[in-house]
């Protein structure tokens, strides 16, 4: 279970590196 809460924390980081990059 603890793996799938750290893959949506790397989900998270992943959209807010886009949304940065697209600024």
């Amino acid at each position: 279970m603890a793996r799938g809460e750290n893959e949506q924390g790397l989900h998270k980081i992943l959209d807010m590196s886009r949304l940065i990059s697209i600024v």
